[in-house]
């Protein structure tokens, strides 16, 4: 699974939806973190 971020090849609605999963991702990530205790540098 490739995901590209730079909007070349990909059309306008995938990045969109590229976007819109990236930053959900990153939420659930900080959600299901923080409550565990795990602490990251990243």
């Amino acid at each position: 699974m490739i995901i590209a971020f730079s909007g070349e090849v990909v059309n306008d609605q995938q990045v969109k939806i590229g976007h819109l999963f990236a930053l959900s991702f990153s939420i659930y990530l900080n959600v299901i973190k923080a409550p565990a205790g795990l602490s990251s540098g990243g």
